[in-house]
């Protein structure tokens, strides 16, 4: 099996790339095809370098290791992308809905502004 990375408490990944605090980068629905594939990485490279070595090697398995390498990195290139663009459209959301009560706020304090008037508060005094 493919080593996993491991990450270092007190990672920053998230904070890093403007994820707010308690939001989780959501993963490719793909991640979990190329977990397979990543198990299989070990065995294809052990045939593709008895090939390289000059061993006698069935085809069907050379090609068959030769597919699982370059789908390893076809499908690592998709996983990333699908990622970036799922993530990429929720910060957007995000920063609409943050850009939308800014606005809102604004438009609040606009409405709550003092108002002039041309006549003095006093009920004594008269309207000019």
């Amino acid at each position: 099996m493919a080593e996993r990375p491991v990450f270092p408490k007190g990672n920053t990944f998230a904070k890093d790339n403007k994820n707010p605090a308690k939001k989780r980068i959501r993963r490719s629905k793909l991640r979990k095809t190329l977990e397979k594939l990543h198990d299989l990485e070990p065995k294809a490279m052990e045939n593709i370098k008895k090939s390289v070595d000059g061993d006698t090697i069935d085809k069907e398995m050379l090609a068959s290791s030769k597919w699982v390498v370059n789908s390893l990195v076809t499908m690592t290139k998709a996983a990333s992308q699908d990622e970036a663009e799922l993530n990429g459209l929720r910060w957007k959301a995000d920063a609409m809905e943050k850009e939308e009560e800014e606005k809102e706020k604004d438009s609040e304090e606009e409405i709550t502004s003092a108002r002039f008037v041309p006549y003095l508060v006093d009920d004594k005094a008269k309207k000019l």
